[in-house]
């Protein structure tokens, strides 16, 4: 029973990636070797894989895990996006199996070795295996070496700063791990603390206008009154950090009547606003770390399969600079970029 589902997960595996466009060989009773296409300019393959799959007999104490050499960042980077793509897939009322993901070197060149081991629990031992069920953990490993692959662009935003309290936490970690982010400041607050508002500059992330006062029944009582707030906040952002910014995010996002008509003036002007369709929903009260990171990482994945993503946090919010490390650690399969006025803008206001 055990080789046989062996044999088909292998299969599955092969045939799915196969339609995928890689080329895909089978080494071995359980291995599949998956070359990448040619590099146009070398020739040379590069960022292999060889997949190993195999499945135990139930054992008593089992848990899906994944593990990797901390000191080899591809080989953990590899492990972690194809463990969480086959955790996106598995649909929780036929979850009876647990897994490992297990990334290693490889004696191939250029190859990472990602051995996958499929534990069926204990309680569920004379359960028959389904062919959905084997599909799910399939169609979790093929879009897990997809993202591998293929990184999806995410823009790492953050409103409602500088913070006293936070963002130099928040900055902090970006530095650790070398990711510019995008702050649309608040003028008020770039005037009380100046000297956070220039590290965020010095350290390389890029700065857009949000507003000066973050009051909605003041900004949004008429056209003019917005743009009123807006000029503060800009000359405020001019004085302090010598720059002049063109894109700005409207306060609580463009879902407002009003906003067509500000929208209107404001490219007249020159300027362009970015909503956001993935977030962490950290504006809410006494948020917890670990919501704010499945909140994070499910809208990212549900709205990114086939579009950048455009990520909204706050680095006024302690828990965000609490749980961003772990939160970045969760999203492996991203490149995290800088917002710039030549990316595609997500405007909530074209849906009115």
């Amino acid at each position: 029973m055990v080789k046989n589902i062996d044999s088909q997960m292998k299969r599955l595996l092969y045939w799915k990636l196969t339609l995928m466009g890689y080329s895909v060989f089978r080494l071995g009773y359980s291995g599949l070797y998956v070359k990448r296409k040619k590099n146009e300019k070398t020739g040379a393959y590069a960022g292999n894989f060889y997949l190993k799959i195999r499945q135990l007999k139930a054992i008593d104490g089992s848990q899906s895990r994944c593990q990797y050499d901390e000191k080899q960042e591809e080989i953990k980077r590899a492990a972690r996006i194809i463990y969480q793509g086959i955790a996106r897939n598995i649909k929780k009322e036929s979850d009876h199996w647990d897994y490992s993901v297990v990334g290693k070197g490889s004696i191939l060149p250029c190859t990472t070795c990602i051995d996958i081991i499929f534990v069926q629990r204990q309680i569920y031992k004379d359960l028959k295996e389904t062919q959905e069920h084997q599909e799910q953990f399939i169609r979790g490993i093929a879009e897990g070496i997809d993202f591998c692959y293929h990184p999806r662009t995410m823009y790492l935003t953050f409103d409602d700063g500088p913070s006293k309290e936070n963002t130099y936490k928040v900055l902090e970690v970006l530095n650790k791990r070398g990711i510019k982010a995008t702050f649309f400041l608040i003028g008020i607050y770039v005037k009380w603390y100046p000297d956070i508002a220039r590290q965020i500059v010095r350290d390389g992330h890029a700065i857009g206008i949000h507003c000066y006062i973050h009051d909605y029944d003041v900004i949004y009582r008429s056209v003019d009154d917005y743009i009123d707030d807006f000029e503060k906040a800009h000359q405020i952002i001019k004085e302090v950090l010598g720059i002049e910014p063109k894109i700005f995010r409207f306060p609580g996002g463009s879902d407002k009547e009003i906003c067509k008509d500000i929208a209107a003036e404001m490219e007249k002007r020159g300027y362009i606003f970015y909503d956001w369709n993935a977030g962490l929903e950290d504006a809410v009260i006494e948020p917890k770390p670990e919501e704010l990171i499945d909140n994070a990482v499910e809208s990212a994945h549900r709205n990114g399969k086939d579009k950048e993503i455009i990520m909204l946090a706050h680095d006024r919010v302690y828990a965000t600079g609490e749980c961003l490390d772990e939160l970045l650690d969760r999203l492996p399969g991203y490149q995290m970029k800088l917002l710039t006025e030549a990316v595609e803008p997500v405007q909530f206001v074209k849906r009115l």
